[in-house]
């Protein structure tokens, strides 16, 4: 029996499909602000380049909790295979898992937190809170100034069933397209290549799904995320395009990352009056922090012209005693 399938379309409806499970899943408003901690000597350099680095997840310090969500769209996808589908379909899903691995250096991410006073995180990351206001339409403030990446606030997920479920929701909704749109064997000279665009599809938008996930004793942590990736085009000949042309904002010293910056209307037209810096207002820990780390901060602000970002009210915090600790 002859191999019949849409190609362009069946890449469509994987993408559109694993889409809709993610939006379920993540399904809620961004918080008014969001939270970055770190230290005196980083906020100087943020304030300095207007920008935020977003870090690679293959140069994240624990990759544990994606590497599961991987092993468990292997185990998943084999599930599937198993209950008997199409030979085509089969071998779509048994490449998503490895082609997730491989995607994972194009996924970037910044790290915030809803807690403007957690603990937790000024002993992990620095004693200065920074706080990123988020806009009402749910687009994060800071950009990357590239047409073609996608870039979004991402809650993160910590229930382990719900982790689970949603990527089985997906795995099954791929196996579904594929059976949709295709019939008849596939044993041409072009199994290896649409079998590889699919996967790729479908690899892309589960890790997008995936790169939300925490193990539930970090609950407490309230993080939310900025996420960037290349914009796959499913109708596009090329695929690998879209890497070769965000290839260019990649950055590889200390870390791989991109900066997530001041958008660029901010950057024209507000300095003539505020000039613009990524974060709304900085909170010290003022039981912790140094006086010199006080004053390197404030000089930071004073010489980009907004000094007044740094709150010497917040409540959280007890008064710096001079000479720091």
């Amino acid at each position: 029996m002859s191999f019949h399938v849409h190609n362009l379309g069946l890449n469509e409806a994987i993408g559109e499909a694993v889409r809709k499970v993610g939006k379920r899943l993540y399904d809620g408003k961004a918080p008014t602000a969001l939270h970055h901690y770190t230290r005196a000597e980083t906020v100087v350099s943020i304030a300095d380049s207007r920008s935020l680095w977003a870090t690679c997840l293959t140069d994240q310090s624990d990759q544990s909790e994606l590497l599961h969500a991987i092993d468990l769209v292997r185990l998943t996808a084999q599930k599937v295979i198993s209950g008997g589908v199409p030979e085509f379909t089969a071998g779509v899903l048994r490449s998503i898992a490895s082609l997730m691995e491989e995607r994972r250096r194009w996924f970037f991410i910044a790290c915030f937190c809803g807690n403007s006073d957690s603990r937790h995180h000024q002993g992990s990351y620095g004693n200065f809170c920074l706080r990123f206001d988020a806009p009402w339409m749910g687009k994060p403030h800071l950009t990357f100034p590239m047409s073609n990446a996608d870039y979004w606030y991402q809650r993160v997920i910590y229930d382990a069933t719900l982790q689970k479920t949603g990527l089985e929701e997906a795995l099954g909704a791929v196996a579904t397209a594929l059976q949709r749109y295709t019939s008849g064997h596939n044993e041409g000279p072009m199994q290896g290549w649409m079998t590889n665009s699919c996967a790729r599809i479908a690899a892309h938008q589960l890790l997008a799904i995936a790169v939300g996930f925490k193990r539930e004793e970090f609950a407490n942590d309230d993080e939310w995320r900025i996420v960037c990736c290349p914009r796959l085009n499913p109708l596009s000949s090329a695929p690998a395009m879209a890497d070769d042309d965000f290839a260019v904002a990649i950055r590889s010293d200390v870390r791989r990352h991109i900066e997530l910056t001041v958008p660029r209307e901010y950057r024209l037209f507000a300095p003539t009056l505020r000039p613009a810096v990524p974060f709304t207002a900085i909170f010290p820990n003022r039981n912790a922090c140094t006086f010199i780390e006080l004053q390197t901060v404030r000089e930071a602000l004073r010489h980009n012209g907004r000094e007044e970002l740094l709150d010497p009210g917040a409540p959280s915090f007890a008064p710096l005693a001079k000479g720091g600790m």
